[in-house]
């Protein structure tokens, strides 16, 4: 499920409220334990410039990429293309009828 926050508002260092993001963020990455891999969407008011490696989050170790931008909507995910949809659904389908 991907969800797209129009205005996105965050808090801001020694003020009280919300105040508009001036920058979008996108974590790809891969817990070093357990080897889960997520993705993380946000706003945020500083640019965090793009980077890779190591990082911690959540008093995880994380290993991956952070990627900053500052227009509306650049941190989305690639479409699910036809093929792969119609992919999807031929495996699902497969198996489907393999179990029953």
């Amino acid at each position: 499920m991907s969800t797209y926050k129009e205005k996105c508002m965050v808090p801001k260092q020694g003020h009280i409220g919300m105040f508009p993001a001036n920058f979008c963020i996108k974590i790809d990455g891969k817990n070093v334990e357990t080897k889960e891999v997520m993705v993380i969407r946000a706003c945020v008011m500083k640019t965090m410039d793009s980077q890779c490696g190591g990082f911690r989050y959540q008093d995880t170790m994380m290993t991956g990429c952070i990627q900053s931008c500052d227009y509306d909507g650049c941190n989305g995910a690639p479409k699910l293309s036809r093929t792969s949809g119609l992919l999807v659904v031929i495996v699902l389908a497969a198996l489907y009828y393999h179990v029953t």
